[in-house]
């Protein structure tokens, strides 16, 4: 049997026990509703935005379910939102931990606004609040062309087939990060992220090699779509 490294072993079960075990991923947003507006729109140079990127999301309201393997963790249900124009904001529950990301849609990216750990009850950030976040990273850069770099990601495939168990798409790209391994000196993983236009990022792949020297590949991928 393959073995995991200890000490990620030791930062699965971290993100395991930190956050809520309820499965339900409903988002609740009780007394935001009235900030709903977006001010950028009453400027008189008001921030240009691609619509287009808003195609790699999941419209408002959807969930998405992807089945895991390789790690219990890797079993996915996500809700999309878009509580105010032009920002996105997704829960991923894995069954042990809540994430919640909040994403700005720009001109020619998608900014990383946010990454916490949250529970069931967690009202979505009010739109004071996001217009406070320091960008954290960038989700998805244009063009989407083999070789593209932004942040510590690169676009390394383009136009590829993949398979899901939801069903299997002809034009996908990858994006691929070189992640290391937390108090492992000289030690890394792979993650490759595969998105299509449409839905979004379709499958996820993380990558390591184990104390055998064998490589252990942990993977979600979509199995089915809910829309409103």
């Amino acid at each position: 049997m393959k073995k995991i490294p200890i000490l990620l072993t030791s930062l699965l079960i971290a993100l395991s026990m930190a956050g809520c075990s309820n499965k339900n991923t409903a988002f609740n947003n009780s007394g935001n509703t009235e900030e709903s507006s977006d001010p950028y729109k009453t400027m008189e140079n008001p921030r240009k935005i691609d619509k287009g990127l808003l195609d790699y999301f999941l419209p408002d309201g959807s969930k998405a379910h992807f089945q895991g393997e390789g790690a219990d963790n890797a079993e996915l249900d996500i809700d999309f939102a878009m509580p105010y124009e032009n920002y996105v904001v997704v829960h991923e529950n894995n069954g042990n931990a809540i994430a919640q990301y909040v994403y700005e849609i720009g001109e020619k990216q998608i900014t990383t606004l946010s990454y916490d750990l949250v529970d069931s009850n967690t009202d979505f950030p009010t739109l004071e609040e996001i217009k406070k976040m320091e960008p954290v990273g960038v989700y998805l850069h244009k063009p989407f062309e083999k070789g593209q770099t932004f942040g510590q990601w690169e676009i390394v495939e383009t136009d590829v087939p993949v398979e899901t168990f939801y069903k299997n798409f002809d034009h996908a790209f990858v994006v691929q990060s070189t992640e290391p391994i937390i108090g492992a000196e000289n030690k890394s993983y792979i993650v490759k992220k595969y998105f299509v236009e449409g839905i979004g990022e379709v499958k996820r792949e993380s990558i390591m090699e184990t104390t055998d020297g064998e490589p252990l590949v942990i993977t979600s991928t979509l199995e089915s779509v809910s829309k409103p």
